[in-house]
């Protein structure tokens, strides 16, 4: 999927319908999806961190820094 053509307020509207997506940070492939419990995030490299909300992961997700701050530093793979 092209950047260009997926912008940040298409992937929260995206995980506001319940979708999950895969995207590439600094090398390392991540995979958001929801749990039973609420929502997870899952790296390559073996990070696993839980949440209640979405909301809660893309606000700190990498060294306290928000998704929308990195947004031109990752790369979407896919939307499920």
């Amino acid at each position: 999927m092209y950047k260009e053509e997926y912008s940040y307020n298409d992937m929260k509207r995206d995980l506001q319908i319940g979708r999950e997506f895969e995207f590439i940070y600094n090398g390392v492939t991540y995979y958001l999806s929801r749990t039973k419990q609420g929502w997870i995030l899952v790296s390559s490299d073996g990070l696993e961190t839980e949440s209640a909300t979405y909301n809660e992961l893309l606000e700190n997700i990498f060294d306290n820094k928000n998704i929308k701050d990195l947004w031109d530093k990752i790369e979407i793979v896919q939307v499920f």
